[in-house]
């Protein structure tokens, strides 16, 4: 899969690249401090700024192990971000090594089941699966 790098910047908690592939765009997300609803609002603004699809795909990668909270509440503020963007679907991938992360994903799932959008979210502790994961999905979309 050839992916070509349209951004790279460096926000308050986290790295961003977004990549180009086929018309779709995966966004690689690494942490570098904790994270909650304030931080992640100009992480959506930017990439949602980027996404020039109707899908969209995020890599986060935590393995530094930085505080990640997330309510219910915060998951479907970001949902509406995304559905008031034009997203109608989203793909997620968290690398994790707190299983306790899984719950957050859970809670994401279910809420995308009662959104406006479809996807699917994992946490996964290896970041070669999440690629998998992500990579299998993006393929669908334009083949």
């Amino acid at each position: 899969m050839k992916l070509v790098l349209v951004e790279k910047k460096i926000l308050s908690s986290c790295v961003f690249e977004t990549f180009e592939c086929n018309g779709e765009f995966l966004h690689r997300v690494e942490l570098t401090g904790n994270t909650g609803r304030q931080e992640r609002i100009p992480l959506y603004q930017e990439t949602l700024a980027l996404n020039k699809s109707k899908n969209y795909f995020c890599i986060l990668d935590n393995r530094r192990g930085f505080e990640n909270t997330l309510t219910l509440d915060d998951i479907r503020y970001f949902d509406d971000m995304l559905v008031c963007a034009g997203i109608e679907c989203f793909y997620g991938a968290t690398v994790t090594l707190d299983n306790e992360y899984k719950k957050i994903t859970t809670l994401a799932n279910f809420n995308v089941e009662v959104s406006k959008l479809t996807g699917e979210l994992l946490a996964t502790s290896s970041y070669q699966e999440a690629e998998d994961f992500i990579f299998s999905q993006m393929k669908t979309r334009y083949s």
